[in-house]
């Protein structure tokens, strides 16, 4: 940004790439204020109706900087909208817990006719668990196989076990881990903690248990959640072992 300020003294005229690392650089630095000022500049000079990526890239800006619903404003605003828009919004909802807004988002999304990417899919399922939307959930795992995504992303896997787990479908979450053609220690971790969750303290041991046979090292939130399941069936000789 004082990058910026030197080549405007020197009367240069930025450019969209210009304009495009300074929006990333005001997301990152949450500098809501030169974002605006930034995104004046950019409407002054009309530069939204021909670069659909500058246009994303001021969605991500406001919404990294926690302005979500400005975020949308200038997303319905841009007169081509695309997957890599809607995603930047949806995640942003999600991650402010705004489970609704972001499955709006995404119903709006199908209805101008584009496909959800994965990182849409991801962000999805995490508000069906969250929100513990069965139904909706299932409908999104039916979509992800349709299209040929299980197995090419692990986060994908890890929020479809996920979500199955927080919704309380403990079985067709260890189906669904089973079915992965990989899974990590997060994967594990889902399942984990679901049981301990439901109070299945055998079945978290268990979990935990072949997941150390598969050569993966658990995390502090693996240990916590087993301790956790341990607490609820007495196990004090499993405490010992771990």
């Amino acid at each position: 940004m004082n990058c910026f300020k030197q080549m405007k003294k020197e009367g240069l005229t930025p450019d969209v790439v210009t304009f495009l690392s300074l929006l990333k650089a005001c997301g990152n630095t949450k500098s809501i204020d030169m974002g605006k000022q930034i995104h004046n500049e950019i409407m002054g000079r009309d530069l939204l109706e021909e670069n659909i990526a500058l246009g994303n890239a001021l969605v991500a800006m406001y919404t990294k900087c926690g302005v979500v619903d400005k975020a949308q404003q200038v997303l319905e605003e841009l007169p081509t909208r695309d997957v890599v828009g809607w995603s930047t919004l949806i995640t942003g909802y999600t991650q402010q817990g705004r489970g609704h807004e972001a499955l709006k988002c995404a119903e709006r999304m199908r209805s101008e006719g584009l496909s959800s990417d994965i990182v849409t899919y991801i962000c999805i399922l995490k508000v069906c668990g969250k929100t513990k939307d069965l139904e909706k959930g299932t409908e999104i795992h039916n979509q992800i196989l349709n299209r040929g995504f299980i197995g090419k992303d692990v986060m994908l896997g890890n929020a479809l076990v996920d979500m199955y787990a927080k919704c309380g479908m403990l079985a067709r979450a260890e189906e669904m881990l089973n079915e992965l053609p990989s899974r990590n220690v997060v994967t594990w971790n889902a399942l984990i903690t679901g049981h301990a969750q439901q109070e299945q303290g055998l079945d978290a041991l268990e979990c935990f248990e072949r997941m150390q046979i598969e050569g993966l090292s658990p995390y502090v939130t693996s240990f916590i959640c087993v301790l956790k399941a341990c607490g609820n069936i007495r196990a004090f000789q499993n405490i010992e072992v771990l």
